[in-house]
């Protein structure tokens, strides 16, 4: 899974939420920033009415170690399971 440091998430939270499903591993990498980051410091006229952004992010990539999941029968992995949302629709 990737996910931003810009996110609504911390990786604290990303990592704790994952570490349910297996072993984390986890990758840190720079990433450019949306160009608007750049531009968008001037106004329609083309007048600079605004101070450049920070130009790059960080990207957490995560790797998450699970068992192999099977359908029913085939006898190998762990069994894939259904939840029930509160309407009683499996999801």
């Amino acid at each position: 899974m990737s996910f931003s440091n810009e996110g609504y998430l911390t990786p604290e939270a990303l990592r704790a939420m994952l570490g349910e499903r297996g072993p984390v591993r986890e990758a840190e990498l720079p990433h450019r920033r949306y160009i608007g980051s750049r531009i968008g410091i001037y106004n329609p006229q083309g007048e600079k009415v605004g101070v450049p952004g920070r130009t790059t992010n960080r990207e957490h990539l995560f790797i998450v170690e699970m068992e192999p999941v099977t359908t029913a029968g085939s006898g190998t992995g762990r069994r894939l399971r259904h939840r029930r949302s509160d309407s009683g629709a499996r999801r």
